[in-house]
């Protein structure tokens, strides 16, 4: 996918996409948040908008993740599991506990 973007004065950005079939999409990330999702049609060497979408920025949020390969929840998921599997001294990692010493280091009494 061959994406460009383009910034518009006082709006915010655009992000035009082409897929590998030749469709072509653009984003517009507007200053406060919404996005406005265009899917373009090709007529007579010219462009012509055939669809728009208008997200508010959660609205947004929720499309990318179901557009999104893995789920953030998935995700979210593995990386906890990561992170109890490096701090359990079972599996080799570090326990994440502080250190009890009886004294601090460099202290003897």
């Amino acid at each position: 996918m061959h994406v460009s973007r383009t910034s518009v004065p006082g709006v915010g950005f655009i992000h035009h996409a082409v897929t590998r079939d030749g469709q072509h999409l653009g984003v517009l990330v507007e200053r406060s948040g919404r996005r406005q999702i265009f899917a373009y049609g090709n007529t007579d060497d010219h462009e012509e908008i055939i669809a728009r979408l208008v997200l508010d920025s959660d609205e947004a949020d929720y499309v990318a993740g179901i557009l999104h390969s893995v789920a953030i929840s998935d995700r979210i998921g593995d990386l906890e599991r990561k992170f109890v599997e490096l701090g359990s001294p079972s599996e080799g990692g570090n326990s994440l506990e502080p250190q009890r010493n009886s004294q601090p280091p460099g202290i003897s009494l």
